[in-house]
């Protein structure tokens, strides 16, 4: 009678897991069952069910917000509003190598004078677009930004001057600034 109600307990412990859902969970992970059962001592579990034989009430998870694009309306004090209350630079942030994204111009290597920064840029229309790789950092990270220069803050335009190399002075607010400082960097040699 004993081998019997652990059978049964057994059997009411399986049943509890195949039920039992957890958040977060994902639709390739095992459920598992929680650490106690009341009146039920914790079972090892013996088999896994997939997301697609439960039937669930749970929300789909929300979706991240869309990223804002150049010229979209923005708030003052946003780091990529520009002077005109637009959207006036995007940037992304990676730390996995992957392929480079496609830009209109031909990128012009920025000699580096510091640590493991690469940086490049071009100049099409009345847009920049800058990119910065630190390969020899603790852990590789890669900067790319898009901005419409005509309408990007001084902050903004330093911090994008910095991160491709070019220095903080002068100030390039003009995409003729750009082209001149990116041809000018390309012939000069790292220290």
């Amino acid at each position: 009678m004993l081998g019997s109600m652990k059978h049964a307990a057994a059997v009411v412990a399986l049943f509890a897991l195949a039920c039992t859902t957890t958040k977060g969970a994902g639709p390739d992970e095992p459920r598992t069952a929680p650490a106690t059962t009341v009146g039920i001592a914790p079972v090892a579990p013996t088999a896994i069910v997939q997301e697609n034989a439960i039937q669930t009430a749970e929300a789909p998870p929300a979706r991240p917000p869309a990223k804002p694009s150049l010229g979209d309306p923005c708030k003052a004090g946003d780091p990529s509003c520009g002077t005109k209350g637009r959207v006036a630079m995007t940037v992304e942030m990676k730390n996995i190598p992957g392929r480079k994204r496609e830009v209109p111009c031909e990128m012009q290597e920025v000699p580096s004078e510091g640590f493991g920064e690469h940086g490049a840029g071009c100049v099409k229309d009345d847009k920049i677009y800058l990119a910065s790789d630190c390969i020899e950092c603790r852990m590789y990270s890669r900067w790319e930004m898009t901005g419409v220069v005509a309408e990007m803050t001084d902050p903004q335009l330093v911090l994008a001057q910095r991160r491709v190399g070019l220095g903080p002075e002068p100030i390039l607010r003009t995409t003729e600034g750009w082209r001149t400082a990116l041809a000018s960097a390309k012939g000069r040699r790292r220290p």
